[in-house]
Parts: structure tokens; C-alpha cells; sequence
């Protein structure tokens, strides 16, 4: 069975991008992180760099725009930085994408988002590969074979997930990101890092849950799902990514991981008070963070679920 971990400099850049936004903490999509601040602070030029003075501005209005959360679809944009460096001088409204999909993306954004939140976005890009954005990636960006062999081992017992492409970037560092459009799934997760405090385990672990996701979607809808506190859709932002954890605690049974286990649910104990000081697997698992759940419904979908992980089709 092959499976190979394959990086993409331009989503590292978009997602290295959005890691400076100091976003609200009720936002379940938010990369921001201190410790990544002061890191890339650390390493990249401080001229000609926008980001940083204008990441609060972006922000909120991310955290007000109806549709704010719409940019977090900005890096499915482009397939290369080479493309996006050839565009970036132009005024985003005038771009033209030979990609149908690409371009129906590109109304999508300017539909939902202010233009000006785009082109500042944009323009913030650009200053951090002027800056050394690539430099530096070059330097601490290099995927371990780790990964690889973590998800074979993995793939071992749930084929599935051999089945979508996977994808390593160190901005994601904790975070996953299941992106869906032609072709197969793609999965990206971090990367294990002791200098942002990465353990070994926590890409492979955010990756099942990615996974588990993904099948859960096949099977509900989430649409005008919001990862924002308080805005209409999160309710059904929720649901699903509640029922990925459930499913996933339930189903991941690999004593190769051992105690990692609970790694990868501690950002769960981060949002949800009642869950501290808790085995979290075996909590999550028990349906907790379901409260009312119909409990047939949510055998039938453990059960589809877990058929389709372990198919090897």
C-alpha cells in the first residue's frame, strides 16, 4: 500500500498567514498562536512585512463579515506561490484563473467578503514572502518520514486512509484541514515540532479526526455550517465536528498510541469546561459532548462510518 505525505508551499503560506490573525477564541477555525507569533517574529525580516500591524483589523472583520469565515477557502485558490506571485500585483476583481473552479472561487470570495479584507490579506502575503516566508520554511518546513510511517500504521487497521492525499504543513502545527473540490480529499495536518511544543503523535491523531470528519459529511449536511461563536451556522458546525470526535474516540482502538490518545483531544478540554480533569477519550467517546443524541441514529452512523474506514475501496 502506498501512501506518501506531500507538502504545498502555497498553502503553507495562506495558512502561516492566517496563524497571525488574532481571531476571537469562540472561532473553531482560528490558527492563532503566541508561540507561533513570536516564532515567526524570530526568524523572518521585520521589513517589508504588513501582516503583523494589520492582523487586528483582519481579524475583526472576520469575526463581523457575515460570511468572515469564507477566507479560511483562500488556499484553494492558487496550486503554486509561482501563480499567485504572477497575480499579486493585479487588483483582485481583475484576476482571471484558467481553472473553472478556481475562478468560481474567486466570485465566491469577492460575494462574501469585503474586498478590501481580501486585498489587505493579499497584500500581508506578499510582504511575508518578501520577508523570508520560503527561507524559513525551507529551513524548519522539511516533512519527517515520521508522519508517513505513523499513517501506515494507521492505515494498517482503517484502509480509508490510504484512500485521500495527505498533506504536511508546519503553520498548521496542532490544526487540521480537510479540503474538498476535484478529485480526492486532501488532509493536511502539522507537523511534530519541539519548539512549538508539537508532540509526535498530535498530526497523526488531528488526521483521524480530519478523516473521521470527512465520512461524517458524506452522511450529513452541513451546509452554512459556521465555525464562529454566536453566528447562525454554528450550531451546524458543531454538530458535525462533535459527532467526528465521538465517532472517532469510539472507533480509534490502536495501542500502538497509548496514552497519545489523549493528545489529541486536549484541545477539547480547552473549549469545553465540564471535560477537565477527565479521561478525555473515554468522555468524548461516551456521547457527552452529544447531550440529547438519539442514541439508534448514532449506532447507525458509528456503524456506516466505521464500514467505510475500514473498506478498502
Amino acid at each position: 500500500m502506498g501512501l506518501v505525505v506531500r507538502d504545498s508551499a502555497w498553502l503553507d503560506l495562506c495558512w502561516h498567514g492566517l496563524a497571525l490573525l488574532p481571531l476571537p477564541p469562540g472561532d473553531a477555525a482560528s490558527l492563532y498562536d503566541e508561540r507561533y507569533i513570536a516564532w515567526t517574529n524570530k526568524h523572518l525580516r521585520p521589513e517589508p512585512r504588513t501582516l503583523p500591524a494589520d492582523a487586528p483589523t483582519l481579524a475583526a472583520w472576520l469575526a463581523t463579515a457575515p460570511r468572515g469565515h469564507f477566507l479560511h477557502a483562500l488556499p484553494q485558490l492558487h496550486t503554486s506561490v509561482d501563480e499567485f506571485a504572477e497575480q499579486a500585483s493585479l487588483p483582485f476583481a481583475q484576476v482571471k484563473y484558467t481553472d473553472p473552479q478556481h475562478q468560481q472561487l474567486a466570485v465566491a470570495l469577492q460575494r462574501h467578503l469585503p474586498l478590501e479584507l481580501i486585498e489587505v490579506f493579499r497584500a500581508g502575503l506578499w510582504g511575508e514572502l518578501r520577508a523570508g516566508y520560503l527561507e524559513l520554511r525551507d529551513q524548519y518546513g522539511q516533512q519527517p518520514h515520521e508522519l508517513e510511517e505513523d499513517l501506515m500504521m494507521l492505515a494498517g487497521q482503517f484502509p480509508a486512509v490510504a484512500q485521500v492525499d495527505w498533506l504536511a504543513s508546519h503553520p498548521l502545527r496542532h490544526h487540521g484541514r480537510l479540503l474538498r473540490g476535484q478529485g480526492r480529499p486532501q488532509i493536511a495536518v502539522g507537523m511534530a515540532s519541539d519548539e512549538l511544543q508539537v508532540p509526535r503523535f498530535a498530526p497523526l491523531l488531528q488526521g483521524w479526526h480530519e478523516l473521521v470528519l470527512l465520512h461524517v459529511l458524506n452522511r450529513r449536511d452541513a451546509s452554512g455550517a459556521d465555525p464562529r461563536a454566536g453566528q447562525p451556522g454554528h450550531t451546524a458546525h458543531q454538530q458535525v465536528e462533535r459527532l467526528a470526535l465521538t465517532l472517532g474516540a469510539r472507533l480509534l482502538q490502536v495501542p500502538e498510541l497509548g496514552s497519545a490518545q489523549q493528545d489529541w483531544l486536549a484541545w477539547v478540554l480547552r473549549r469545553v469546561p465540564a471535560a477537565q480533569g477527565t479521561a478525555a477519550v473515554a468522555w468524548v467517546g461516551s456521547g457527552a459532548l452529544l447531550p440529547g443524541s438519539d442514541a439508534s441514529e448514532l449506532a447507525d452512523l458509528q456503524a456506516d462510518v466505521a464500514a467505510a474506514l475500514r473498506s478498502a475501496t
